[in-house]
């Protein structure tokens, strides 16, 4: 459980730090609210069909590398908003 906690601190820590200098290198103004805002239709059905894709591969796994599934998750996540926006 440590391990998790540490990894998914790191990968939460190093997003933080790429979004904020990816912002401010390229001058992007934040956005209004705490919730993220998709770009069109096809975005948010990517963001929620990936999602529940993982959720549903997490279940087939029976469990197991929970970690990396979401780790990888949250790569893939991100990778899709870096190509919408």
């Amino acid at each position: 459980m440590v391990k998790f906690i540490v990894v998914l601190s790191v990968a939460i820590l190093y997003m933080s730090i790429t979004t904020w200098g990816l912002k401010t290198k390229f001058t992007i103004a934040e956005r209004e609210g705490v919730r993220y805002h998709h770009m069109n239709g096809i975005h948010k059905l990517l963001e929620y069909g990936t999602f529940c894709f993982f959720i549903i591969m997490i279940v087939l796994s029976k469990g197991q590398n929970v970690l990396d599934w979401i780790l990888f998750y949250l790569i893939f996540l991100y990778a899709i908003r870096t190509f919408m926006e």
